[in-house]
């Protein structure tokens, strides 16, 4: 985790780090020495990325294999985040979860 960042685009994170959990940002700045180490034998990313939702700041986790994002969330919390639900353009930052989601189930 945390290299390579320039490497990695958002595009290949949902390719190839599909399972993706979204921890709101105070926890992540609190525990980070923590965190990098659990996720040292996990499948995680090179790099996380950040979305805002209702004045929330989220750090995204990114995992190739489901069941360590599961680990994860079990660990350190958070929730499931769909990179499709990453707002676009100028709003990219925005996460638009619940009813004002770009995708339907």
């Amino acid at each position: 985790m945390g290299q390579g960042n320039a490497a990695c685009g958002s595009i290949q994170l949902a390719r190839d780090w599909p399972h993706q959990v979204a921890l709101p940002s105070e926890p992540v700045v609190a525990h980070h020495p923590e965190i990098v180490a659990f996720c040292r034998v996990l499948s995680v990313a090179p790099r996380t990325h950040s979305v805002r939702h209702a004045e929330c700041d989220y750090t995204v986790f990114c995992f190739s294999d489901a069941a360590d994002a599961v680990r994860f969330r079990e660990r350190w919390g958070g929730e499931p985040f769909d990179p499709r639900d990453k707002g676009k353009g100028n709003e990219w930052f925005k996460w638009r979860k619940g009813p004002s989601a770009s995708r339907r189930d």
